[in-house]
């Protein structure tokens, strides 16, 4: 008797340290039905202890989705198989139910009796749903990350990225199209030295170093904005760029990398520029052309003497009266076209 009281002592203990625990305990009969909950696991899903047993946890207490994995972990432990560390996905019920879903990771452990058989199955676990929902949310925000690096929207940019060792860690459609190298071709290698000026050929040992500069700035944790960069794509293509780079960090705010883009005029834009310059080109010329006219002008007129600003003619012939009021309009007009005017008024004119 003395030692059945000693096992009714410790069995109460038990039950009490279970009933007690602040992590979710539940258990099940060969059945797979419940015949073991604690409060714990009441308070998350909101079914008392009364009301839960003798429901069957796959097809009453889980998820649909999840009912096929956990009827796999559950014969495996009535066979003596005890899992560790499984997912389960529980249901939530009256108050709770606005919850929608309770996760628990959870460690298996047969229930034997005196013989040494099983009679069911321990369950022992820990609520990660907010763990869970947080990293839901990140793996939705990285989900969006690539989808808008890797976008091929022509408004996103060349990008691409470096860890702390200015290895090359991310390389975007935009930067496979722009230098014709594909992204399994660059990752991990060294950004300064492989990719730029071996893959990416850099004009000149000066420009690898102001990227170098660049580069390690970022990792050091300086941002630099619009620094110019010019190299050669794969198809030897000169290639001219503004390279912003900023630095790249954790949760704890400590920096892991860079974060660069490049900035490419549109070939709108570069052709916009390109008409530009051939107008101004035009424009010089223009001008040039109408010095050597007034130079050719003012040869003939070796009567002219320049006298305070003013004019005053000796004898002159009747040419060289026709050269002096050519050239005194043409000085006029050229004082109007570089006193008054731009060089946006001389091109539309």
């Amino acid at each position: 008797m003395q030692g059945i009281n000693e096992l009714s002592s410790v069995a109460r203990e038990m039950v009490r340290l279970i009933e007690t625990a602040t992590v979710p305990i539940f258990a099940v009969d060969m059945d797979g039905r419940i015949n073991g909950w604690n409060a714990k696991v009441a308070e998350l899903i909101g079914l008392s202890v009364e009301e839960d047993m003798g429901k069957s946890l796959v097809e009453e207490l889980v998820f649909e989705d999840s009912a096929a994995e956990v009827k796999k972990f559950l014969s495996r432990a009535l066979r003596g198989e005890e899992d560790k560390n499984v997912e389960i996905k529980l249901q939530t019920f009256g108050s709770q139910k606005l919850k929608k879903a309770i996760y628990v990771i959870v460690n298996a452990c047969s229930s034997r009796d005196h013989t040494n058989e099983i009679v069911g199955v321990c369950f022992v676990g820990q609520d990660i749903t907010g763990q869970k929902a947080v990293m839901d949310k990140f793996t939705h925000i990285q989900c969006d990350y690539k989808a808008i690096v890797h976008s091929l929207n022509p408004l996103i940019p060349p990008i691409f990225a470096s860890d702390e060792n200015t290895c090359c860690s991310e390389w975007n459609v935009a930067m496979e199209k722009l230098t014709g190298w594909l992204r399994k071709d660059v990752i991990g290698k060294l950004l300064v030295g492989e990719v730029f000026g071996s893959c990416c050929r850099l004009k000149g040992l000066d420009a690898l170093t102001k990227f170098m500069i660049v580069l390690h700035n970022a990792v050091e944790g300086k941002e630099t904005e619009k620094s110019p960069i010019v190299f050669f794509d794969r198809a030897g293509k000169y290639i001219q760029a503004l390279l912003t780079a900023n630095p790249r960090r954790n949760m704890d705010g400590e920096v892991t990398g860079a974060f660069c883009f490049l900035q490419i005029a549109s070939p709108e834009l570069q052709q916009a520029l390109e008409v530009q310059r051939q107008q101004e080109k035009k424009c010089v010329a223009r001008m040039r052309e109408l010095a050597y006219i007034c130079q050719e002008i003012r040869n003939p007129l070796s009567g002219i003497q320049f006298t305070s600003s003013r004019l005053v003619m000796t004898d002159l012939s009747d040419d060289q009266k026709q050269f002096l009021e050519t050239f005194n309009s043409c000085t006029r007009q050229m004082k109007k076209i570089l006193n008054e005017s731009g060089l946006e008024s001389i091109e539309n004119g």
